[in-house]
């Protein structure tokens, strides 16, 4: 069960380019336990998108003591039907040695922390329906699930179809 001294020695800290190999490990192990049956993100792929001219993702590590103990990775959303700023959480992730001490619960708190702080409404992030653990621990933070969402998602071979009856892609 958590307790005070845990949260007292859980911090947030930047990713470093330094950082990237272990970030990767990290997102493998976790595609492996969501069941994603490919994992392309690279190096390459970090570099530009977290650490470039114009970053869409921001990561942090989640450090228990002076030890790494996962990661959160969110990027900013803006809501049509509230007109705020929002973050879409990515990813959370706790290697297995960690789990249950709680850390995901203090990682999730320094992220409410960020969201306040930059004028956010909320966080959302989607769910393996089969995860029932994932689903305890969010409910037991006071999250709830929105029954009537479905997720959508066009790629691949129909999303390039698509753009192509586009007169005006840009």
């Amino acid at each position: 069960m958590p307790d005070s001294q845990t949260e007292a020695n859980v911090q947030l800290s930047n990713l470093t380019e330094a950082d990237i190999p272990l970030l990767l490990d990290m997102l493998y192990a976790l595609g492996k336990s969501d069941g994603v049956s490919q994992i392309t993100t690279s190096k390459a792929d970090i570099l530009e998108h977290f650490f470039g001219k114009a970053p869409i993702a921001f990561a942090r590590l989640i450090c228990y003591g002076r030890q790494i103990a996962g990661f959160i990775i969110f990027s900013w959303k803006w809501a049509s039907f509230t007109g705020k700023k929002e973050i879409y959480m990515q990813a959370l992730y706790i290697m297995p040695p960690f789990r249950r001490q709680g850390l995901a619960r203090s990682a999730m708190a320094a992220l409410a922390s960020i969201a306040l702080a930059n004028g956010c409404s909320r966080i959302e992030w989607y769910l393996v329906k089969d995860k029932a653990m994932s689903h305890d621990f969010y409910a037991s933070i006071g999250a709830h699930l929105l029954e009537h969402m479905a997720i959508g998602r066009l790629s691949g071979r129909n999303l390039a179809e698509l753009a192509q009856i586009s007169p005006a892609a840009s």
